[in-house]
């Protein structure tokens, strides 16, 4: 990697911004506007990261008139740093991208909470008396899907309301949304 000779940092310190974890980090997700990424770690420990950068490498750099050369200052102030939303996740469930810029995750209660891209937590379903399996959501956020054993139910997220709900013959334990809106399941 190239090096700045001038400040002793490497390329990797002028251009990214890093933080440190407690544990692993499982799942990283963005939510549909881009404006904010969670970190699942293994615990079941929430991270939360706005992606707006206040001194973004494209405003520290300049070029010498005289040479051309271009450069990169470094940071003048530490990145800003990450959220820790009040909420623990099951770590054996995904993330999911809740509405345009929330994020949807199962507590260890077994409840459904938003976080928002802000790092608030809100209520959205308490929990039933089936384990929930598998979690998933459209790429836009638009439609969550959950599913409880062999149960699977579309939610619309913006007021939770059931879009579809349907029983298969076997247990859910992976499902994804297409491009096109419907749910595809793995059941074991």
């Amino acid at each position: 990697m190239a090096e700045n000779s001038a400040s002793g940092l490497s390329l990797f310190d002028l251009l990214a911004r890093y933080w440190e974890a407690d544990a692993g980090v499982a799942e990283a997700v963005f939510n549909h506007d881009d404006t904010a990424v969670i970190f699942r770690l293994v615990t079941g420990r929430l991270l939360l990261a706005s992606t707006k950068d206040a001194e973004s490498p494209k405003i520290r750099t300049r070029m010498d008139i005289e040479s051309g050369r271009t450069t990169i200052r470094p940071r003048e102030n530490p990145v800003t740093p990450l959220l820790t939303p009040h909420v623990t996740a099951r770590s054996d469930l995904s993330v999911a991208r809740f509405g345009p810029q929330g994020f949807a995750i199962v507590d260890l209660n077994g409840a459904v909470q938003q976080v928002t891209a802000g790092g608030n937590v809100v209520d959205r379903l308490k929990p039933e008396g089936v384990d929930v399996t598998s979690v998933c959501s459209s790429r836009a956020g638009d439609i969550l899907a959950m599913a409880w054993q062999n149960r699977i139910t579309l939610f619309d997220p913006s007021d939770m309301r059931v879009v579809s709900s349907l029983e298969l013959e076997h247990s859910v334990t992976c499902q994804a949304i297409s491009s096109d809106g419907w749910p595809g399941t793995i059941g074991i």
